[in-house]
């Protein structure tokens, strides 16, 4: 361990590598053989104990399920002096963190954090299975992270032993694997380029491909222990060759390749005929056979070759072959005898260890072809910290210099227990306690010990006007809780599953920080700690996490851990000596869907608290789970996939909550989506018998209609037929203010509230071309639009250059047909006939919870009678005003807009079908009526406050205000939990001024309107308010009635224009199977498949055997369940591999008889009952409905009774 300290700060001899490869491509047993070489396990035990798989679970399923890391000392003095001993110059040694990442597809999140902490990865590819689709996956991942790979072919040992491989079969097999890979290096090559519009140059994009000569790739076979690395192995040719030094280098590029090596002439030429390649000749050859005499146990040749390689044999080796020689002495037949496998493996390993050492290999590989964090952050910083360049000490930090600010980056937390100094398993032994999170942590400036206390880092456009400062909403924090400040209590290293405690980390480390901030409450309560953990479960959701704190700075993040320590919100932090230093960007998370979703509870409901917290704990420890939670209560837990599902729930179990919980049936997440008619319909020939939605008989889906009907009546308007009419064609809104008929017919929806304000919405289909742009760009979108973040492809932009070039893009996507890429969209000449221009001015944009939603604003004349179109307001606003901060306060009707916006988003997150994100809808507004003299809305004097009059007010009305806070963000389902805490805090609220309670006692009875209005649309007022920064400018103690009620009312118009009789359809998640079977089970296999909606796109067989490689796409909804049917029809005999494709649209409307005449109705050839029955978006919605408990279709019986027959008399 002292060995290891010693060179923590030599960062120039430092190599940050991970493992990435598809699963079962032998990435532990890989690991373990180099563990072995530095004496931490025996050699006998390498590929056995699998020492980095530390959980139950991963030893029982034989999978990695969560990355971890270990520290190996390399020298290259003692690999090549075998006899010398420790004393080697402390230069030559080199420390590499190793990071063993998972290959299952549920668990890609995993090698997202790896590849954050990494400069370098190992890409593992199985020679018999080839590139699979996790194998591409991860390295897209390691692309997008900058991360440099090097390829390492595995498996070598199958080629002979199972295939039966020529040497030279196995060349062409080895060539072609190579260049596959490149060609997947090219492509994403590509995709960049095309990101950036310029122009492709190749010489640019050979330095990341794969070249045995080149000295990135190795031939190896993990569990016969021996490489081929031709750097390394041209040597032994040169010798052999008799061949100078000087020209190593020519031979090291002739040995991969069509050259040969002619014994004639002693030299080399290129292969003209059927020569074979050099790597045959010299290397291949020679292996095959040391296995064809290890097979054939020909005891001569296997002497010879342990006297050539200086091995020892074992006495039990020396033994079996004696007895082996002399049964074949005494009986001739016995000339093939075969050894068993496992005498068969450890002769092997023993000769070609020694031969073509594998430790020393993969070594060499690392130290010479993957750089040192100095050269690797030079290029990387720039992509996974975009704001760098713009940061003052970039150069400081990039050279490494001693003044340079300390700069570290947290990529997930992991469980522990600091008093036993070990990193938890999924199951605890003895006194163990899941206690405690570390910071699995990469340093990459400046120095970290114990003691220091850095800050969080938060994203701060620094390009802002300093006259602009004034202009802060009362929800953004005041200078002292700006940035939060930690502690660094511990600092370890990782090996394995325990932790070792260093006085230092280097630039260049990957070490494990035990953290806590500075404001550490001792005396904290239960009562306390519920309400912080069940606010922040609320707030898990909303991407201004950091704006849901309390006046007094929020929730305490101490109380979150039982140990008091630190436990973030974010789950990726950045951390700096510097507050001004920006954050790195999220890892990568384009594989991390969370499509699996269960609801959870208590058995026992007294455990509802341990429950809480234990969800707080794991949202922290794993960085792919979700929670949510429904207007029912329920407690909504998403994972990627079934098997992540089962750890979670285990951990939740057994670590963090420690008390058993019910877990309900799986589901699957939908989309509801809409679609536009060629035809519009009349709805006034519509059949009047049928209800739209069909369970509006039983119960309206909408709970602010049901409790506030009569508050509504007059000013959300909810029946087609409730529009006052004097005349077919017209129809009046208010005095002078008249619509069309047929723009009732064209979707067109509005709400009024009396006679001061008017709204009129419709709902189209978007484009697809931008809802693939928004995809694809989710990410950065959410950065720029809630964080003010700019995108590394809008390098050198300020925030409103950002905001202008995305609402640009937008536009050109929309008056084109083009397909988007990134970075931007290519556009073609053919308009269609809607653009960006014809929809208007955009206005915001919903991303949050997988929502894709835009809102557009316009005033459409043709909607209008008798010039009505002249009465509506023109709004002077922008998508800029909508989502800059720094001047929103300023802008006329900002309030007005801000509750606009923010009940769009409402609107956008829980759709009226099933209460799931709406996906592909645009909401246009086609214009607004304000009175003038409408004194509801704000003025921009009155809604500009200065920052100092909101920390006075702050410091007034904290601790009531934080009970306002709580009540109102608090769901009705933890109103049990609540009552019986709130009591102090109202005793010691009656003790204020009677001027001071008067105005609190309005607000309290404006908040309890807004709650009854709100409540129940599934986010509370307070929580409503943050889906965006335009959201939150208003202030809590400003608000008024009527502010409210556009926000929802807005929510309800838009659920209004969504809900069109014909129109509405969902999405479904969509699975990519990639599926190998034999032969004699493809009929087996076929019968699965079809049974569960699955689209066949490719079959083929795999070269030189009979094994059938399936492509395909299932619906999620019909995977569940399909592993145990494959391998019950197909006796095991079946690989399957299935990850998240993308969203597609149901053709099928869900109501069909929504859109039918009574005539079509009462046709005699109509059966309604079977159109219904194969109706799937129908089937999905009513499944959805009653699991949430929704109201539905479906009619129950009230008071049954049972039926008397004659034949019983009962």
């Amino acid at each position: 361990m002292q060995n290891i300290s010693d060179v923590l700060e030599l960062t120039e001899n430092i190599r940050n590598v991970c493992f990435l490869a598809h699963v079962d491509h032998g990435k532990t047993t890989l690991s373990d053989s180099l563990i072995s070489s530095v004496g931490i396990i025996s050699e006998k035990l390498s590929g056995k104990l699998r020492y980095l798989d530390n959980r139950d679970d991963e030893q029982r399923r034989m999978i990695t399920i969560k990355s971890s890391s270990i520290s190996l000392l390399y020298s290259k003095y003692e690999h090549f002096n075998d006899n010398s001993n420790s004393s080697s110059p402390k230069n030559d040694k080199v420390l590499i963190n190793l990071i063993d990442s998972p290959g299952h597809v549920d668990f890609s999140i995993e090698v997202s954090t790896a590849a954050r902490l990494c400069d370098g990865a190992l890409l593992v590819v199985d020679v018999v299975e080839g590139i699979c689709p996790q194998t591409r996956a991860v390295l897209r991942q390691a692309w997008l992270e900058n991360v440099k790979t090097v390829l390492i072919l595995n498996k070598i040992d199958k080629l002979i032993l199972d295939l039966n491989m020529t040497p030279l079969e196995a060349y062409k097999r080895m060539c072609n694997l190579v260049e596959q890979a490149n060609a997947l290096i090219y492509q994403l090559f590509m995709e960049e380029v095309m990101k950036k519009s310029d122009t492709p140059d190749v010489t640019k994009s050979e330095k990341w491909f794969y070249s045995p000569s080149e000295g990135n790739v190795v031939f190896c076979s993990a569990i016969h222990k021996w490489c081929v690395y031709i750097p390394e192995f041209v040597c032994q040719v040169g010798q052999r060759l008799g061949i100078s030094q000087s020209k190593y280098d020519v031979i090291q590029k002739s040995l991969w390749g069509e050259y040969y090596y002619c014994n004639k002439t002693k030299s080399v030429k290129v292969c003209k005929n059927q020569e074979k390649p050099m790597f045959v000749q010299f290397v291949l050859d020679q292996i095959w056979k040391v296995y064809d005499a290890v097979l054939k146990c020909d005891i001569n040749y296997i002497e010879k070759l342990a006297a050539h390689s200086n091995v020892k044999l074992t006495s039990r080796q020396i033994k079996i072959l004696e007895t082996t020689n002399e049964k074949q002495t005494n009986n001739s037949s016995l000339k093939n005898f075969e050894l068993s496998p496992d005498d068969r493996d450890d002769l092997l390993q023993t000769i070609l260890s020694n031969w073509l050492p594998l430790c020393s290999g993969i070594f060499r590989l690392i130290v010479d072809s993957l750089p040192d964090p100095i050269t690797a952050s030079r290029k990387r910083l720039k992509k996974i910290c975009p704001s760098i360049t713009n940061y003052d000490n970039y150069d400081k930090i990039i050279n490494l210099e001693q003044d340079a600010p300390v700069v570290l980056h947290i990529a997930k937390f992991l469980g522990s227990d600091l008093s036993h100094m070990r990193l938890t398993r999924d199951v605890l032994h003895g006194d163990e306690q899941a206690d405690d999170f570390v910071a699995f942590s990469r340093v990459f400036s400046g120095k970290v010990s114990k003691g220091d206390v850095l800050y969080i880092c938060k994203y701060n456009d620094n390009k802002l006007k300093s006259g602009t400062v004034n202009c802060v909403n009362e929800l953004d924090e005041d200078d002292e809780s700006m940035h939060i400040k930690v502690s660094i209590n511990k600092v370890m290293i990782l090996m394995g599953s325990e932790l070792i405690e260093v006085d230092k980390a280097y630039p260049g480390n990957i070490v494990a920080l035990s953290l806590s901030t500075n404001q550490t409450n001792l005396n904290t309560n239960t009562q306390d700690h519920v309400k912080d953990v069940m606010a922040w479960l609320l707030s898990l959701t909303d991407p201004h996490r950091r704006n849901l704190y309390t006046l007094e700075g929020g929730y305490n993040r101490n109380k979150i851990s039982r140990t008091k320590t630190l436990c973030s919100v974010d789950r990726h932090l950045t951390l700096s000596s510097d507050p001004q230093f920006p954050p790195f960007s999220p890892p990568t998370h384009e594989l991390n869907n969370s499509i699996i979703r269960v609801s959870i509870e208590p058995q026992n409901v007294k455990d509802m608290d341990q429950m809480l917290t234990g969800l707080a704990l794991l949202y922290t420890a794993d960085p792919a789970v979700e929670i949510d939670i429904l207007k029912t209560g329920e407690y909504i837990l998403a994972c990627c996939g079934e098997i992540h599902l089962e750890r979670c729930i285990s951990d939740l179990t057994n670590l963090y909550a420690k008390i058993p919980i019910n877990v309900s049936k799986l589901r699957v997440s939908i989309r509801e989506g809409i679609v536009d008619l060629k035809n519009n319909i009349s709805l006034h020939l519509l059949s009047k018998k049928v209800n739209f939605p069909p369970w509006k008989s039983v119960s309206s889906d909408d709970p602010l209609k049901s409790h506030n009907e009569e508050s509504q009546k007059n000013s959300l308007q909810e029946d087609e037929e409730g529009y006052k009419s004097e005349d077919k064609s017209h129809i009046q809104v208010i005095p002078e203010l008249w619509i069309t008929q047929d723009s009732i017919n064209h979707g067109l929806v509005y709400f009024k509230i009396s006679e001061e304000f008017v709204l009129f919405l419709t709902a189209r289909q978007m484009n697809n071309s931008v809802l693939q742009y928004l995809d694809e760009n989710s990410k950065d979108l959410k950065g720029l639009i809630y964080s003010g973040e700019v995108p590394h492809r809008f390098e050198g932009c300020t925030l409103n250059d950002s905001l202008n070039l995305v609402q640009t893009e937008i536009y050109k996507l929309m008056n084109t047909n083009a397909k988007p890429g990134k970075s931007g969209v290519k556009m073609s000449k053919d308009k269609s006939a809607e653009g960006g221009t014809a929809l208007g001015d955009l206005w915001g944009i919903s991303l949050n919870k997988g929502t894709r939603c835009l809102l557009f604003y316009r005033n459409n004349g043709q909607y209008f009678a008798n010039k009505s179109q002249n009465l509506l307001t023109k709004m002077q606003w922008t998508f800029i005003d909508s989502y800059n901060r720094s001047s929103i306060f300023s802008l006329q009707n900002s309030k007005l807009i801000s509750n606009i916006i923010s009940g769009f988003e409402l609107a956008s997150q829980s759709g009226p079908l099933t209460e799931e994100p709406l996906r592909g809808v645009v909401f246009v507004i086609e214009g607004i009526y304000l009175n003038k003299d409408d004194q509801l809305i704000g003025s921009p004097s009155s809604s500009s406050i200065s920052y100092n009059q909101l920390k006075m007010q702050r410091n007034k009305d904290s601790r009531e205000d934080n009970l306002n806070s709580l009540n109102t963000d608090m769901n009705k389902d933890f109103g049990n939990i609540l009552n019986k805490y709130t009591s102090s805090y109202k005793d010691e609220g009656s003790k204020h001024k009677d001027g001071e309670n008067k105005d609190k006692d309005d607000i309290s009875m404006n908040k309890s309107d807004e709650l009854n209005e709100v409540g129940s649309s599934g986010a509370s007022p307070e929580t409503s308010i943050r889906f965006s920064d335009s959201c939150t400018i208003t202030s809590k103690r400003s608000q008024t009635l009527t502010s409210w009620r556009i926000m929802t009312n807005m929510r309800h118009l838009c659920r209004k224009a969504y809900m069109q009789r014909g129109r509405t359809r969902i999405y479904e998640v969509i699975l990519r199977l990639d599926l190998q079977c034999e032969q004699n089970v493809l009929g087996k296999i076929y019968n699965v498949l079809q049974k569960r909606r699955t689209q066949i796109l490719s079959e083929n067989v795999k070269e030189g055997t009979t094994t059938f490689v399936i492509e395909a796409t299932m619906p999620a909804s019909e995977s569940f369940g399909l592993a145990q049917d494959l391998r019950s029809k197909a006796s095991g005999g079946v690989i399957f591999h299935l990850q998240f494709s993308h969203w597609e649209m149901l053709p099928d409307d869900p109501f069909p008889e929504t859109t039918m005449t009574d005539s079509e109705l009462e046709d005699d050839g109509f059966n309604i009952t079977l159109l219904l029955q194969s109706n799937i978006p129908r089937k999905i919605i009513n499944h959805l409905r009653k699991i949430k408990g929704l109201a539905t279709e479906e009619k129950v019986v009230v008071a049954p009774e049972k039926q008397r027959t004659l034949s019983t008399k009962k």
